[in-house]
């Protein structure tokens, strides 16, 4: 294999893997930065590897269980808690370490779970309006 040589001028956005430091670089157009990944707070790469669902509604009422999956392998959901309320049309977004979920129907409140543990949630807050069926993302 023969090593190419280097752009005399590299391109704002041009990506190259340097032999030197064995890393892969971006130029910003000022100077070569490394390009590394997103770590979670454990030090692992990428997202986690549980997924968290929660609240929904079964005539004639909402539900307040939470439960995961281990994304890595399959299976069963398993119990991981239950939510403050028993409410329907809710919304839910997270973070590599925290789930939401906000409103309900006709309420305000926020709840919070550790993703990495199990457990109730708590009250996290509460949103500045009562809509139903609120969108969400993280």
């Amino acid at each position: 294999m023969r090593e190419q040589s280097a752009l005399e001028t590299a391109t704002s956005g041009s990506i190259r893997f340097n032999t030197d430091s064995s890393k892969l670089e971006i130029y910003n157009g000022e100077a070569w930065w490394n390009i590394d990944i997103a770590l979670d707070p454990d030090g692992r790469s990428g997202g986690g590897s549980r997924a968290i669902n929660g609240s929904g509604y079964t005539a004639p009422a909402g539900h307040n269980t939470i439960e995961f999956v281990n994304i890595n392998s399959t299976g069963n959901a398993t119990d991981f808690g239950d939510l403050t309320n028993a409410e329907s049309y809710r919304s839910a977004c997270s973070s590599f370490t925290r789930g939401y979920w906000f409103n309900g129907q006709n309420r305000q409140e926020i709840d919070t779970v550790n993703i990495k543990s199990t457990g109730n949630s708590t009250d996290f807050g509460d949103a500045t309006n009562d809509y139903n069926q609120t969108g969400s993302c993280s």
